[in-house]
């Protein structure tokens, strides 16, 4: 079964990398729930796929289409089974009989396009970062993450390692062998409930690091063809010439949905992690941002940042959560430069995969408000924001109560689904 993605100007191949670091631990968090207490945020490796354009007539044989569900599966499975709380013998049927059969219509290690085969007068691909929110993974957005690629870009899909995604499979810096490494609870460490967002916080300190260091690493390949402590997550051939020197780094545009919209908020307020030199981020696009791990109103604003173009897209929820949007309007204003728009009937999850899974006569209007996500966002990117809303249903804000399911009350937007309300 193939994910549904839309034609667009390129096809897209994809390689997943891993880059080998001296290991690092990030805060003082201990990890409680082994038998062997450990620390809670460890690195050795930074991984990170990346998406970009490929030649349209590739063979899926030699270049095979990307599995969605990370291997091993029943790393993947366990790792579903510890965040959601559902036996792992009950979900795994459909891991093995359907889940394990989705792919990603993007070619696996496909040779990258260069700029100019197509007639495209760019010198070089420009570069997006992306970052997952809790519970993701490197596959999670790959709706999103293929369609800005196939518009010509190269985008850098940050797989982290600091136990906000169900699941991952680092090497151990002890033993040098891999080991599952499953979704982190507050609970699960010496900060408990109680201190969750201390905790949160160190994670955002492994994440800023790891996208230093995944685009610095690209940066040397691309440029010098300087492959480092870089390889394939899985040692496959991969043609690394085609990396080199055809990527861009003048420029960069980050995007991430909720935990992941928090780091590039936390990315932004923070200057460059130490042996790191300063990104030049052109644009930031915040998908459906978590802001509760910031302490009230939130982050500041780095100064050199300030011309950054940025653009926060939410779900109805995040929008009629009353605290949560007051503080989003908060930092809006302290940043400057920001542009809030609301996707109505949009959940948190429509900016994923997720709600796309299954077949299309199962996911009603899912398919739809992640197509108009994906719009606006390429849109953002590219530059044509305006020229996009001014073909879309906009309208202001209005609120309504109506009777749910249950029958409770319930507030929603005045509006049809995939309509645009602009703050």
């Amino acid at each position: 079964m193939l994910l549904d993605h839309v034609k667009e100007k390129f096809a897209v191949g994809a390689t997943t990398f891993v880059l080998q670091i001296p290991t690092r631990t990030f805060g003082s968090a201990i990890l409680t729930r082994n038998a062997q207490p450990r620390p809670a945020l460890q690195l050795s490796e930074v991984a990170f796929s990346v998406y970009y354009p490929t030649h349209s007539d590739l063979s899926t044989k030699k270049y095979r289409y990307l599995d969605w569900i990370v291997r091993p599966i029943r790393g993947s499975l366990a790792g579903i089974a510890y965040f959601t709380g559902i036996p792992s013998w009950l979900l795994q049927p459909i891991f093995f009989f359907y889940a394990s059969l989705i792919k990603i219509p993007v070619h696996s290690n496909a040779p990258m396009l260069p700029p100019t085969a197509k007639g495209d007068y760019t010198k070089t691909w420009p570069l997006v970062v992306f970052s997952h929110g809790l519970a993701g993974q490197r596959t999670t957005y790959s709706h999103l993450c293929a369609r800005i690629a196939s518009r010509g870009k190269v985008v850098v899909v940050m797989e982290h390692r600091d136990g906000s995604g169900t699941f991952c499979y680092p090497k151990s810096p002890e033993t040098g062998k891999r080991d599952p490494l499953l979704y982190i609870k507050a609970a699960d460490t010496s900060y408990g409930e109680k201190c969750k967002f201390e905790f949160r916080r160190e994670q955002l300190e492994l994440r800023r690091f790891e996208i230093y260091a995944a685009v610095d690493a690209l940066k040397k390949l691309s440029v010098n063809g300087d492959r480092g402590n870089l390889s394939t997550i899985d040692n496959s051939e991969l043609e690394w010439s085609d990396f080199r020197g055809n990527i861009g780094f003048d420029a960069l545009q980050l995007t991430g949905h909720s935990f992941g919209a928090a780091t590039l908020l936390s990315f932004l307020s923070h200057e460059p992690t130490k042996g790191f030199e300063p990104l030049p981020v052109t644009h930031a696009l915040f998908l459906d941002p978590w802001l509760e791990p910031f302490e009230k109103p939130g982050p500041a604003q780095a100064s050199r940042n300030a011309l950054v173009r940025k653009v926060v897209l939410n779900s109805e929820g995040f929008t009629l959560w009353k605290d949560h949007m007051a503080q989003m309007i908060e930092v809006a204003k302290d940043w400057g430069n920001v542009s809030i728009y609301t996707i109505a009937r949009a959940t948190h999850q429509s900016f994923s995969d997720y709600k796309v899974l299954l077949p299309r006569l199962f996911i009603g209007r899912n398919v739809e408000l992640l197509e108009k996500i994906s719009e606006l966002s390429v849109a953002f990117l590219d530059d044509c924001m305006e020229d996009t809303l001014a073909l879309s249903s906009t309208r202001e804000m209005e609120v309504e109560t109506v009777k749910g399911r249950s029958g409770k009350e319930k507030r929603r937007l005045i509006a049809n689904p995939g309509d645009i309300i602009v703050h």
